[in-house]
């Protein structure tokens, strides 16, 4: 799944920058950038979003919604975290199956 996906993600970063390469986003000032980049837009990024109000997205969804959304273990009230990584890699809500092939993959890997 997550292969599939990056040919389409590099044509549109690569559209992107093709059509708007030129064009300036905002200033930063020495104190900003000797404090971190705070408050500075400055990197394109979508798995996450931090809202002052309903606090933090992962790809559009608040953690209540992630809560209830995504693989939990068998007995579990929580998702599993690597049903989160796949949200944050792919965009999309995994299923239980997909959930447990990451597992396992990452298991062989380790």
């Amino acid at each position: 799944v997550f292969a599939n996906k990056i040919p389409v993600w590099q044509k549109e970063i690569k559209d992107v920058k093709q059509t708007y390469g030129d064009k300036i986003l905002g200033t930063c000032t020495v104190e900003q950038a000797y404090g971190g980049m705070r408050s500075v837009k400055s990197m394109v990024y979508e798995t996450s979003l931090l809202d002052p109000v309903e606090g933090i997205r992962f790809r559009g969804l608040t953690i209540p919604e992630c809560q209830k959304r995504l693989p939990k273990a068998k007995g579990g009230d929580e998702p599993l975290p690597e049903a989160l990584l796949w949200l944050l890699l792919t965009g999309e809500v995994p299923t239980q199956g997909q959930t447990q092939a990451l597992i396992d993959d990452m298991n062989k890997r380790a």
